[in-house]
């Protein structure tokens, strides 16, 4: 048995939960993508070359229609355009969106946002893609566990379906 070599990447000492994982800049080599429960950001590590020692750094602010606490991020290409897009999931959202997902706007090198939840819920976790269906296109699934009703129940297990076939 052989200790694994620990790549310490970036955000030490930062709240982070569920990161994205893909290969979105085409250089063969996977960035991850990091929300913080600290501040109101996202953090885009781009791996430079295959030691895991050499990375940039991009941080993009959450969107303001979204919860105060972005809870995991996923990588997927959403609108079936060819290019990777985000799906974000939220925390503390009451009277914001709990799941949104993003598309990169190479023009003005930020996201645009866009609705997927709604107003329903206040804490989602993790975000799941798959093709749900088998229509051909990605759906979102993640769980919430805090409603919009005070000392409610939670949403449970929720499929967003895709509306694009």
């Amino acid at each position: 048995y052989q200790r694994w070599k620990n790549n310490e990447i970036g955000m030490q000492g930062r709240k982070v939960l569920f990161l994205g994982v893909a290969d979105t800049d085409d250089n063969g080599l996977p960035e991850i993508y990091a929300p913080s429960l600290d501040g109101p950001y996202f953090m885009r590590f781009i791996q430079l070359d295959n030691t895991g020692l050499n990375w940039s750094r991009e941080r993009f602010e959450n969107p303001p229609r979204g919860g105060p606490h972005c809870k995991s991020m996923a990588v997927a290409d959403i609108n079936d355009d060819g290019e990777p897009d985000l799906v974000t999931t939220y925390g503390g959202a009451r009277g914001k969106l709990c799941v949104m997902w993003s598309e990169w706007n190479s023009v003005n090198k930020d996201w645009i946002h866009h609705d997927v939840s709604g107003l329903a819920g206040i804490k989602t976790d993790f975000a799941v893609v798959r093709d749900m269906d088998g229509d051909g296109d990605l759906d979102i699934l993640t769980s919430e566990e805090a409603n919009n009703a005070q000392e409610g129940s939670g949403l449970g297990i929720i499929w967003y379906e895709n509306p694009l076939k």
